[in-house]
């Protein structure tokens, strides 16, 4: 009987499904385990990789080779970045993971989650393993900042034999890149050297002081030298004149290299194009007048002793007659290339004076009644200047500090509403542009006067060889450069190539900031690692 009932339940074919259900569970549960165990695997690898992309580019966007560059970087990765994930661990049973905090802490590395340092250069392909002889402690020379994560371990729900845990680790390189384009291709020598020109900016020493620059030499460039940068396809001295008059010379520079152009450069063109900012029109730029590109600035004023032409300037000396922004009080530092003022003092009350006292003739003039030859003229309102307008860095202008001649030139204009711009002197010159075309309804935000420039610290880059025609020239940051006075237009004569500026910003720390304004900024991942170990 038993036997009967047995052979009819081996025959019986109803709820064959349950037992091939029951046999293939196993199958199932394990195969459903190793999908989500994969699954938490990637996601907690996709979020490492998130968090140590976005710390290497917050790292990378700080070196910029200034000397504080690898703690700035550091620092934008501990403070600026904050990263979770939560696929992290699992522990026993069916966890699926512990609320993990990606974070660096640059003084702790028990308690930070990932691992940084800063490399050289890095090799051609991904394929190639680092070269840590590339490491670097150096700001200055540190190009790339380097994440990776420390191994987060991933607790199996379908365990392996030889792997009961995965260890999942991420890694990215990143690097910062910056590009001037559309400014004026000009290059000069670090006045300061060996002082690095941020620091020198920073604390004060560029503030107020004229530097009267001449042009390099075919073979040589020292302190208070400049030249000009190769523009493309573009060549020779009428294509350079057009650029630094327009500040378009199709062209873009990176940050850390530049090309510079061979001697050949007609110098009559270079500076009719510069002139052109300061209402001045000669030889092949007097077509250009009432082209919006050759515009002049809005406040001209040069001290001009014939303040009617457009193409002639010759500086006014006589201060019964006119006055533009004189140089510096006492006698110029004479550096390899050129001069700078001794300090940040000059004669702002005589400036000031002749062209805003509207007294014609003036105290300077031996037809003014009453005329002393030891006349000395009233006090320029420099508390009211510094004020108003302020480019001097980290903060307002210290009560010891007369203001800049760039700032008295943004003072005038901030009160044109006033007149001040159209302020005539004696001889009849006012800052009013009479020459070139006026931009009335505002439409260039631009001001006309700031010329850009590439920093190089020529002692150092003369001991590899000439300046002129060379690639690759290492630079050590931007400035933007206030025109004192045209081109040719210092007091001691056109028989030196000249150029008359202030230096009123620079790129990268120390800076206000302005520079960045023409800069094409980016950070950008250049290389990422994972990886998956068993343990």
């Amino acid at each position: 009987m038993m036997f009967k009932r047995a052979r009819k339940c081996v025959a019986e074919q109803d709820g064959y499904a349950i037992a091939l259900t029951l046999i293939s569970m196993p199958l199932i549960i394990g195969a459903s385990l190793f999908v989500i165990d994969a699954g938490r695997i990637a996601n907690l690898n996709t979020d490492l990789a998130n968090a140590v992309d976005a710390m290497a580019l917050a790292g990378a966007r700080e070196l910029d080779g200034r000397s504080d560059a690898i703690p700035r970087a550091k620092l934008a990765i501990e403070t600026l970045v904050e990263n979770q994930s939560a696929m992290s661990g699992g522990g026993p049973g069916f966890g699926l993971g512990s609320r993990l905090h990606v974070v660096y802490d640059p003084n702790n590395d028990a308690a930070s989650t990932v691992e940084v340092r800063f490399l050289t250069a890095i090799p051609a392909s991904d394929d190639m393993p680092i070269d840590m002889s590339k490491l670097t402690t150096s700001s200055e020379a540190a190009q790339y900042a380097w994440v990776w994560s420390k191994d987060q371990a991933v607790n199996l729900l379908f365990p392996l034999n030889v792997a009961p845990q995965i260890n999942v680790r991420s890694a990215a390189i990143a690097t910062y890149t910056a590009a001037a384009c559309e400014v004026a291709p000009l290059w000069i020598c670090n006045p300061f050297e060996p002082t690095d020109i941020n620091t020198a900016f920073a604390n004060g020493s560029f503030y107020g002081r004229q530097v009267t620059m001449e042009i390099a030499g075919p073979s040589t460039a020292f302190p208070g030298n400049f030249g000009f940068l190769v523009m493309g396809d573009k060549k020779g001295g009428s294509a350079l004149g057009k650029a630094l008059a327009t500040g378009a010379p199709n062209s873009c520079y990176g940050r850390d290299r530049v090309d510079t152009t061979k001697p050949g450069a007609t110098w009559g063109n270079v500076a009719h194009g510069i002139n052109v900012r300061l209402d001045l029109y000669r030889a092949g730029f007097k077509k250009y007048s009432k082209d919006p590109l050759y515009r002049p600035a809005r406040n001209s004023r040069k001290g001009a002793s014939d303040a009617s032409s457009c193409n002639k300037y010759t500086l006014v000396t006589d201060k019964a007659m006119g006055m533009g922004f004189p140089g510096g009080t006492g006698t110029d530092i004479v550096m390899g290339g050129g001069r700078i003022s001794a300090s940040s003092d000059w004669d702002i009350d005589a400036y000031w004076y002749v062209n805003h006292s509207l007294e014609d003739p003036n105290g300077y003039d031996p037809s003014y009644p009453g005329y002393d030859p030891n006349f000395v003229p009233p006090a320029a309102p420099v508390d009211t200047i510094r004020n108003a307008v302020s480019s001097y860095p980290g903060g307002p202008t210290p009560a010891s500090v007369t203001p800049s001649r760039y700032d008295v030139y943004r003072y005038e204009m901030l009160n044109n509403p006033g007149g001040m711009v159209s302020d005539p002197a004696p001889n009849g010159e006012t800052g009013t542009p009479h020459c070139g075309w006026i931009d009335t309804s505002n439409t260039y935000s631009d001001d006309r006067r700031l010329v850009f420039a590439a920093v190089v610290d020529c002692i150092a880059a003369s001991a590899s060889g000439t300046l002129h025609g060379r690639t690759n020239l290492p630079i050590e940051a931007f400035v933007n450069m206030f025109v004192t006075r045209p081109a040719d237009g210092d007091a001691v004569g056109p028989s030196k190539k000249t150029l008359s500026l202030e230096v009123v910003d620079v790129s990268g720390a120390g800076g206000r900031g302005t520079v960045e304004d023409f800069l094409r900024e980016d950070a950008e991942i250049v290389r990422i690692d994972d990886f998956l170990s068993g343990g």
